[in-house]
């Protein structure tokens, strides 16, 4: 009986050999002020499942809105976690959302493919770089602009937090843009901002004190992971002392 694990492994080394070559379009062009295409439509592509990976992306969203403010933004992930995480953002338009177990949905899964040519966009970014399905996702969408992540690393080389996975695809958005032609604000880098409501707040608030039942400062861990990041309990306790 073949192993999905094993399929999984051979499908990743496989997609990353035949986007390897994928790059971005209009890369060198500059248009001057009163052509400069209106950016209303955008899609940013993170067909990852993990919830840490969906958190990440949140500098991204938060600048594109920022920079953009009348556009409205698709996201293409895995799983069914994005329009928890990111239910009160108010640019955020559509979820493009492939199953978190594509073998158990194989229909499901194509079809959600298809959906990304259905609409036609103003800018398509691949948040990350290393992401195999990103760069698929981003060359199979129908758009003006298309940012594979990878358009400046030379650019960046020497600014210390470019490789942080939730500041880079921010860095790679402003100078592209930059380039375009389009006014781009330098801002400090957006936070990772859920932007809980006031309900939400107050009830993770009533959570927290029946946990922990003081008023002091608190910092929660969350210790576990996949894999070899799913350390053991003794190791926690020497890193918590």
């Amino acid at each position: 009986m073949i192993k999905l694990k094993a399929v999984n492994k051979y499908r990743r080394k496989f997609t990353q050999r035949i986007t390897k070559g994928l790059s971005g379009t209009h890369k060198n062009k500059v248009f001057n002020a009163t052509e400069l295409p209106d950016l209303k439509k955008i899609l940013l592509c993170r067909p990852n499942h993990r919830l840490g990976n969906l958190v990440l992306i949140a500098p991204i969203i938060q600048d594109v809105a920022a920079n953009f403010p009348n556009c409205k933004i698709d996201l293409f992930i895995k799983g069914g976690l994005g329009p928890v995480v990111f239910k009160n953002y108010t640019n955020i338009e559509t979820f493009i959302e492939l199953p978190k177990k594509p073998f158990k949905q194989l229909l499901k899964y194509v079809r959600t493919w298809f959906l990304i040519r259905k609409k036609r966009y103003d800018l398509v970014i691949n948040v990350t770089s290393t992401s195999s399905s990103g760069r698929l996702a981003t060359k199979f969408s129908k758009s003006t602009f298309k940012l594979f992540g990878d358009e400046n690393d030379d650019q960046f080389k020497n600014i210390k937090d470019f490789l942080h996975i939730a500041k880079n695809p921010v860095y790679n958005f402003r100078h592209c843009m930059t380039a375009l032609g389009y006014d781009i604000n330098d801002n400090g880098i957006p936070g990772l901002d859920i932007k809980l409501s006031k309900t939400e707040i107050k009830e993770g608030q009533k959570l927290l004190n029946e946990l922990v039942s003081n008023k002091k400062d608190t910092i929660c861990i969350f210790t576990f992971a996949t894999g070899q990041k799913c350390y053991d309990e003794s190791w926690w306790m020497s890193f918590y002392k």
